[in-house]
C-alpha cells in the first residue's frame, strides 16, 4: 500500500481470518506498508485497513494484492550455484518465466526470481511482468435452450433435461433437430444423467407415474427402458449416472440397512453395474462404510471411477473391468477426492478437496492448474482435453479447459465476450467440442448451453 493523497498520514494494515483471528498486521508508520503470508491455509480472509492518522480528515491511497501459485507457472534459473554477494553489491540472474495459462480478466502474471542466504533468508527479489500470454480461441457453433445439460456424445447430441408444462421431460439436443423430447411413458419425471460416446445409449433416473424412483436407458431412438431394482437389500430407490457404447450402466441403489452396532437403520449406497445380458453386477465398496459410494463414469474397456468411504470422507476410486476396487488417494493436504470421468486410455480427472486433478496411467494424482482458487475437473476426452471450472475469485466461477499439455485456458477469453460469459462447464468430446453453460448477454442476460470448437494446440 502507498501513494496516500495525504503525506502525513499513518495508514496501517491488517489481515483478518474468517473467524477474526489475526493473520498478520504492518503498522511501520506512513502510509507505506506491506504484508506477505506464506503458503496460507485454504479459507477467506479480510484485509481491514485502518486510517491511525489521517490530518486532512481523508485521503485516497494505491493498494496492490499480488499471489504467488505454482499452478499459474514456473520460473527457473539459468545457473543455480551460489554466489558470493558483498554488502551493498548487486547481481545478475538470468532464468525463464513459463506461464501455464491466461491470467483473468483485468489481473496481469508476474513472475519472481529471489535470491537468499544460504540459510533461506531473502536479500532480494525482481519481478518480470508479463506483458501478453497468447490465448487460443473457440468457435462457438450452437447455443440453445433453457436448458440442463449432463454430457455430450462424438456426434455432438447433447443430452439432459427442460421444463415441459412444469414436469421435468428427458431430452436429447443436436444441431440439425434442436431439442427432441424422450420417452417418458408412464414418468412423472426423468433426466439423462450419461450418454456413450457413439449415442448409442443414454441413462438417468425416471421418478414413475405409480410412484418410486428408478434408473432408465434410453436407446439411439430415444426409447426407454426402466430398470428395476437390485434384490440384494431393500432398496428404495436406484439411478443410472454413466452408460458405455456396449450398454453397460453403471450407478447405485439407496436403501436402508439394519446398523448392527445400534440397531437402528442405516443408509447404504450400494454400486452397481448393469447390461441386458447380465443384469445387475455388484461393485465393491472401499471399506465396510456403505454410505458414499457413487460409480460416476465408465469407459469402453469396463472400467468405472466414481468415489467411496474412507474415515467418514469421499475417496475417489476405481473399479477395473474384474470389479476389484482401487483406492486413487488424494492431492497432498487434502482430505477427501472424487474421480469424475476417465477417457479410453485409463487417464482419470476430479476433484480433491480445493482442486482439479488429472491421474494418468502408472502415474500419482497431479493438481491442474487454476487461478489460486478452486477447481474441479468434470471430463476428459480420448486426446487428453478436459473441461470443468476454476473460480476467478471466491464465489466468481468460470469454465476453463486444459489442454493434454496440462496448461489452462479460460473459456471466457476464449470466446467473444461482448456475446458469452461462461459460467460451467459440461462436457468436452472425441471430436475436439466443448459444452458450458454461459449467460447471453445478447438475449437479456439468459443462460444457455453453448457448444464450441476447441483449437488444435
Amino acid at each position: 500500500m502507498g501513494n496516500a493523497s495525504d503525506a502525513d498520514a499513518d495508514l496501517d494494515l491488517y489481515l483478518i481470518a474468517q473467524s477474526g483471528a489475526l493473520v498478520a498486521s504492518s503498522t511501520n508508520g506512513g502510509f507505506r506498508e506491506s504484508l506477505t503470508e506464506k503458503d496460507p491455509k485454504p479459507g477467506y480472509y479480510f484485509l481491514y485497513i485502518a486510517g491511525t492518522d489521517v490530518p486532512s480528515g481523508s485521503t485516497s491511497f494505491d493498494i496492490q494484492d499480488t499471489m504467488f501459485s505454482k499452478s499459474l507457472g514456473a520460473v527457473t534459473v539459468n545457473d543455480d550455484k551460489p554466489v558470493k554477494l558483498a554488502s551493498g553489491r548487486s547481481v545478475k540472474v538470468a532464468g525463464r518465466l513459463a506461464a501455464e495459462t491466461t491470467p483473468p480478466s483485468g489481473k496481469r502474471l508476474v513472475g519472481r526470481f529471489s535470491l537468499a542466504s544460504d540459510a533461506g533468508t531473502p536479500l532480494g527479489s525482481a519481478d518480470v511482468l508479463l506483458g501478453k500470454v497468447n490465448q487460443p480461441t473457440a468457435d462457438v457453433t450452437a447455443s440453445f435452450g433453457p436448458a440442463v445439460a449432463f454430457g455430450m456424445d462424438d456426434q455432438g447430441h447433447v443430452m439432459g433435461s427442460q421444463q415441459v408444462s412444469g414436469a421435468t421431460r428427458p431430452m436429447r439436443w443436436d444441431a440439425e433437430h434442436g431439442i427432441t423430447l424422450l420417452d417418458s411413458t408412464g414418468l412423472r419425471s426423468g433426466y439423462v444423467l450419461g450418454q456413450s460416446g457413439s449415442g448409442t445409449w443414454g441413462t438417468g433416473q425416471v421418478t414413475r407415474t405409480e410412484g418410486g424412483i428408478r434408473a432408465g436407458v434410453w436407446d439411439a431412438d430415444g426409447k426407454l427402458t426402466t430398470l428395476p431394482l437390485p434384490d440384494w437389500e431393500t432398496y428404495s430407490y436406484d439411478r443410472g449416472f454413466a452408460v458405455n457404447d456396449a450398454g453397460t450402466v453403471v450407478g447405485n441403489a439407496t436403501g436402508y440397512i439394519k446398523n448392527p452396532a445400534t440397531g437402528g437403520n442405516l443408509e447404504a449406497n450400494d454400486a452397481f453395474t448393469w447390461s441386458a445380458k447380465d443384469g445387475f453386477r455388484k461393485l465393491p465398496h472401499l471399506t465396510d462404510s456403505r454410505t458414499l459410494t457413487e460409480p460416476i463414469a465408465i469407459n469402453d474397456a469396463g472400467v468405472v471411477v466414481g468415489h467411496s468411504s474412507k474415515d467418514g470422507k469421499r475417496r475417489a476410486v476405481k473399479w477395473g473391468a474384474d470389479s476389484t476396487i482401487s483406492d486413487l488417494g488424494t492431492l497432498p493436504g487434502m482430505a477427501d477426492s472424487t474421480a469424475e470421468s476417465v477417457n479410453a486410455s485409463g487417464e482419470i480427472v476430479g476433484t480433491s478437496g480445493d482442486d482439479a486433478f488429472v491421474l494418468k496411467p502408472g502415474g500419482t494424482m497431479t493438481r491442474l492448474p487454476d487461478f489460486g482458487f478452486s477447481a474441479e475437473a468434470l471430463k476428459v476426452n480420448d486426446d487428453g482435453w478436459i473441461v470443468g471450472n476454476a473460480e476467478l475469485q471466491p464465489d466468481a466461477t468460470t469454465a476453463v479447459v486444459w489442454d493434454p499439455q496440462g496448461r489452462m485456458y479460460d473459456l471466457g477469453a476464449m470466446v467473444d465476450r461482448t456475446h458469452w460469459v461462461p459460467t460451467e462447464g459440461i462436457a468436452v468430446n472425441n471430436r475436439g467440442e466443448v459444452a458450458f453453460y454461459a449467460t447471453d448477454l445478447t438475449a437479456q442476460g439468459s443462460t444457455k448451453i453453448v457448444v464450441a470448437k476447441l483449437p488444435a494446440v
